[in-house]
C-alpha cells in the first residue's frame, strides 16, 4: 500500500477547508449560543440560581447585631437579630427599645416602642421582635425604614451601659390579616420544655369572657366569625370543642416551637353575621352544628380523631378504620386497640360524644 505525501499546498488547503468548517460552525450555532448566555445571565441576575434568593430583604448597621429576617404586613413590623460580639466583653446584652427615625412604605415615619419583655442576649443568640405601632397596609410593596435598636450591658470595669445602635432594612411587605376579619388579638404560646415539640401538635385554647376580643365573638351561632391565623396569614386549623356563656375551648393545629421559645398566633374576628365555619379549618364539635358534624374539621386539626356519631375513626392519612370501644360508667373507654404506640391525647369525655388520639 502506497502512501502520498502531503505537499505545502494540499496542508494549506485541508488548512483552509477546517477554518471555514469551523466558520460555518460558528455561524449556525453562535446565535443560539448567545441566546443560551444572555438568559443565564439574566435569570442569574434575578437570582435563580443564587441560593439565597430567598432573601427579600436588605440591611446594614445594627452593630453587633446582624439582622437574619425583616417582615412587614398590617400586623406590625417584624425584626430577627442575631446578637454578635459584646462589647466590653460583656456576658451578655438586653434589648430594651427601638426607635423608627424614618420610613417610606410603613404607616409612620417615626416611633418609638418599649419591648414589654425585655430581649436579653448572649453572643450568638437571636431574637425575634414584633413592634405592632409600625405597619404595612398593604402587602407587596416596598418599605425601608431607618431604626434605632436602644440595648444595655453591664461591663466588669464601666459598669452598666446603654447604648442606640443604628441601621437601615428594606424590604416588600407580606399579606398579613386574612381580608375576612376585621379585628384580632395576638397570643403568644411558650415552650418552656427542656425539648422542641413535635410538629405538628396540638395546642389548646381556652377563650375567656375576660380575655380582649370575647365581645367580638358571634354569640348566635358561637365562633362562626372566629379564625386563628399566623403573623404571615395563613388560616391555622382549629376546632371548638365546647363553649358556655364565659368561655370557649378551641384546639389549634400548630407546627413546632422550639425548646424555650415562644410562638406568636392571632385570634381574629369577622363581622358576627359572618359565618367562616368549614370543614377545612375553621370547625366544631360535631354535635355543635344544628346538624349533626356539619362543621367537622377534627379530622384535619388532630393526628388521630374519631368521631363515635357515624362510628368513623379518621386517621392522620385519612384513612378510616375500626377500632373496638367499650362503655364503662358512662365514660368511653378504647379497647383491643391495636394502633403502635397509641397515648390517649386530650382526654376521656363524660358525655359519650367522642375521643380523640394522637397516634
Amino acid at each position: 500500500m502506497s502512501f502520498k505525501a502531503l505537499n505545502k499546498k494540499d496542508l494549506t488547503l485541508l488548512t483552509s477547508r477546517r477554518s471555514q468548517s469551523a466558520l460555518e460552525y460558528m455561524m449556525t450555532y453562535g446565535w443560539a449560543i448567545l441566546i443560551i448566555v444572555i438568559v443565564a445571565v439574566i435569570l442569574y441576575s434575578m437570582g435563580i440560581f443564587n441560593p439565597s434568593s430567598s432573601i427579600t430583604f436588605t440591611s446594614s448597621g445594627f452593630s453587633p447585631f446582624t439582622v437574619s429576617s425583616s417582615l412587614c404586613n398590617n400586623i406590625g413590623y417584624k425584626i430577627a437579630v442575631l446578637a454578635g460580639p459584646i462589647p466590653n466583653n460583656a456576658n451578655s446584652l438586653t434589648i430594651n427599645k427601638v426607635y423608627l427615625t424614618s420610613a417610606t412604605g410603613a404607616n409612620t415615619t417615626t416611633a418609638s416602642y418599649t419591648l414589654t419583655n425585655p430581649v436579653t442576649l448572649k453572643s450568638g443568640q437571636s431574637a425575634t421582635i414584633l413592634i405592632p405601632n409600625v405597619a404595612c397596609n398593604s402587602a407587596n410593596t416596598h418599605y425601608s425604614l431607618s431604626a434605632k435598636i436602644q440595648y444595655s450591658y453591664t461591663a466588669s470595669t464601666l459598669g452598666l451601659q446603654t447604648v442606640n445602635t443604628t441601621g437601615i432594612v428594606a424590604g416588600t411587605s407580606i399579606t398579613g390579616k386574612p381580608s375576612t376579619l376585621t379585628s384580632y388579638e395576638p397570643i403568644t404560646i411558650t415552650n418552656s420544655q427542656s425539648s422542641a415539640t413535635p410538629s405538628p401538635f396540638q395546642q389548646m385554647i381556652n377563650f375567656t369572657s375576660s380575655d380582649n376580643g370575647w365581645t367580638s365573638i358571634s354569640t348566635g351561632n358561637f365562633g362562626q366569625n372566629v379564625e386563628f391565623f399566623y403573623y404571615n396569614g395563613t388560616v391555622i386549623p382549629s376546632w371548638l370543642e365546647n363553649y358556655t356563656s364565659t368561655n370557649g375551648l378551641w384546639w389549634l393545629k400548630i407546627a413546632a416551637i422550639p425548646s424555650g421559645s415562644s410562638e406568636t398566633v392571632y385570634v381574629g374576628f369577622a363581622p358576627t353575621t359572618t359565618n367562616l365555619f368549614n370543614t377545612v379549618n375553621d370547625g366544631e364539635a360535631p354535635q355543635l352544628s344544628s346538624t349533626y358534624a356539619e362543621y367537622d374539621d377534627g379530622a384535619n386539626v388532630f393526628n388521630y380523631y374519631q368521631r363515635w356519631g357515624d362510628y368513623l375513626h379518621y386517621q392522620a392519612d385519612g384513612a378510616q378504620t375500626e377500632y373496638p370501644l367499650c362503655i364503662i360508667q358512662t365514660i368511653w373507654i378504647c379497647g383491643l386497640l391495636q394502633a403502635e404506640h397509641l397515648e390517649i391525647y386530650l382526654m376521656l369525655i363524660r358525655h359519650l360524644t367522642q375521643l380523640y388520639w394522637k397516634v
